[in-house]
């Protein structure tokens, strides 16, 4: 497990991180789903031998059901 160490930022640069993180998240998460989207269009997951996107998800990639 890596440890982040961030007592070397001032107050307002640790403020502007999380808030570029978070952002960066959202981006991330928006990308993600537009992929998923596409992989379920494709149905890329019955050839692996799942029945449903959302099975694919949950087993593969760990998702949560919810």
């Amino acid at each position: 497990m890596r440890a982040y160490r961030f007592d070397h930022l001032n107050d307002a640069e640790l403020l502007r991180l999380l808030a570029d993180l978070v952002a960066e998240g959202r981006d991330n998460d928006a990308r993600t789903v537009a992929v998923i989207a596409e992989v379920d269009q494709r149905q890329l997951y019955v050839p692996l031998g799942y029945t449903s996107m959302k099975a694919y998800c949950v087993e593969v990639l760990r998702l949560s059901e919810d």
